[in-house]
C-alpha cells in the first residue's frame, strides 16, 4: 500500500487534513506546494545557467585580454 501513495495527491492531503483547522493554513500550503517546487526548480535551473554563461564569459574575456597583452 505505502508504494502507491501519491503525497501530493488531492485525495491525501484531504485525508491528512480531515477534522482538523483547514483554515490555520497549513492547509493550503500542503495544497500549493507542488507549484512551490516547481518554480523553485525552475529558478535554481535557471540560476545554475546563468551561472555557467557567467563563468564563460568572464573566462573568454580574460583570456582575450591577455592575447591582446602579450601582443603589445
Amino acid at each position: 500500500m505505502a508504494k502507491n501513495i501519491n503525497l501530493t495527491s488531492q485525495e491525501w492531503i484531504d485525508l491528512i487534513f480531515e477534522g482538523k483547522n483547514k483554515s490555520y493554513g497549513a492547509y493550503r500550503l500542503r495544497q500549493s506546494s507542488g507549484k512551490r517546487h516547481l518554480y523553485a526548480f525552475i529558478v535554481v535551473v535557471i540560476a545554475t545557467i546563468l551561472l555557467f554563461v557567467a563563468m564563460s564569459l568572464i573566462t573568454t574575456y580574460q583570456t582575450q585580454k591577455k592575447s591582446k597583452e602579450a601582443m603589445t
